[in-house]
């Protein structure tokens, strides 16, 4: 479990740092700061969201394979809205957390 949240942020981390001279281009053909903290966060909404989805869809079949056997197997819709909400929330966070600044640190704070 730590592995794979470690993982997760180092290849959040990744995507932010891999376009700093995209976002450098960008402001120099005078995108806003709201521009492309909004692209970021479109970004880490997507891959929240396809990274969720799979998990839903693995989890799914598990319980499909499993049957009617003695471990029991419930996915509630409550569950999947919770989980939706805050796999969402992670992820925005994380990405607002590493927002490069214009001198080229990153926010410690909420944007």
């Amino acid at each position: 479990m730590n592995a794979g949240r470690n993982h997760g942020a180092e290849k959040s981390d990744n995507f932010t740092l891999d376009n700093l001279r995209h976002f450098g281009a960008l402001k120099a053909m005078s995108a806003s700061n709201a521009t492309l903290l909004g692209m970021i966060l479109l970004q880490a909404l997507l891959v929240g969201s396809i990274g969720y989805g799979l998990w839903v869809g693995v989890v799914s079949l598990f319980g499909c394979l499993l049957g009617d056997t003695d471990l029991a197997f419930r996915l509630p819709w409550q569950l999947l809205l919770l989980s939706a909400a805050a796999v969402i929330l992670i992820c925005l966070f994380v990405r607002v957390y590493q927002y490069p600044q214009s001198d080229g640190s990153r926010a410690r704070h909420c944007v």
